[in-house]
């Protein structure tokens, strides 16, 4: 079951999905047949409960989620590259310390 959430001016803002349908009883989410994107932006008539031809004009910047989770991984992958790195480099210097101790140098 799909939901056309809306605002408190009845304007859509978003789609959402939900299976168990406890969604229903919120009257900010208005029941729809399909994720259809088309809604975002219209406006529901609450007294009439239906769909106006009203819109508003809003700039909706809708991320492919593939390419966000894709840039997340690669963000994620850098941060363990770099604390990989980081332990390397600690490792090193605990054991130039263990040589020189070894060595009589401190």
């Amino acid at each position: 079951m799909y939901f056309a959430n809306v605002d408190f001016d009845g304007y859509c803002i978003g789609i959402s999905s939900c299976v168990d349908g406890n969604l229903r009883n919120n009257p900010y989410c208005v029941g729809i047949d399909c994720y259809d994107m088309s809604f975002v932006g219209r406006k529901y008539d609450f007294e009439n409960k239906m769909w106006s031809d009203e819109w508003k004009n809003r700039t909706y910047d809708f991320e492919n989620p593939f390419e966000t989770l894709g840039q997340q991984q690669s963000d994620i992958e850098l941060n363990l590259f770099d604390a990989q790195y980081e332990r390397a480099l600690i490792a090193q210097q605990i054991t130039d310390v263990e040589l020189a101790i070894l060595e009589g140098g401190i």
